[in-house]
């Protein structure tokens, strides 16, 4: 789920549940306990809004789909087939698309564009941050069954204003499969 933080969206408390999938690479840097991790994900940020005006209820729901970068180094403890893990490390996202939708009597959307706009809905298209978790894995085949739990935020503003910022926390479960010489 994601969440922007600032004073003037203050509105903008409710977290929203996005997407997250991706490819992991893991290259270990000394033995089982330190490992570099390279990720790129298709992931969804954004915040919701839900405001109780006179006969009627809005809800604002805004979004953006960004591929992500993050570069982790990760180190653990393993025993038998079960590791655990703390992993912390930058992040760089590229925005792809958006929008921003107020559902009310009527709904309306609106697709969010990047860079400078004539109606002043500017979105940057980078984010950048830091990402920090904790996760485990088990050795199941030839791969093994990953759970993780991790928590970003933004360091730069995203908005023409200068006041959004990302902070999102990510649950994923996935299987990972060994290529190359770690088989």
């Amino acid at each position: 789920s994601s969440q922007f933080r600032d004073d003037y969206y203050k509105d903008f408390n409710k977290r929203l549940t996005g997407v997250d999938a991706g490819i992991v690479f893991e290259q270990s840097i000394y033995k089982e306990y330190l490992w570099f991790r390279p990720e790129v994900s298709f992931v969804q940020k954004g915040a919701k809004a839900v405001e109780d005006r006179t006969n009627y209820r809005v809800t604002e729901i805004f979004r953006i789909n960004y591929v992500e970068f993050p570069l982790l180094l990760q180190g653990g403890y393993s025993k038998n087939k079960f590791s655990v893990y703390a992993q912390f490390g930058p992040y760089v996202s590229i925005g792809v698309s958006g929008k921003d939708e107020e559902i009310a009597q009527t709904k309306d959307k609106v697709k969010l564009t990047f860079g400078k706009t004539k109606n002043g809905a500017d979105i940057e298209r980078l984010d950048a941050g830091l990402q920090a978790g904790l996760g485990g894995s088990y050795k199941l085949g030839k791969g093994k069954l990953e759970a993780n739990l991790r928590f970003g935020i933004g360091l730069n503003k995203i908005d023409r204003l200068k006041v959004i910022q990302n902070r999102t926390i990510q649950f994923t479960v996935g299987y990972l499969l060994p290529i190359g010489k770690n088989k």
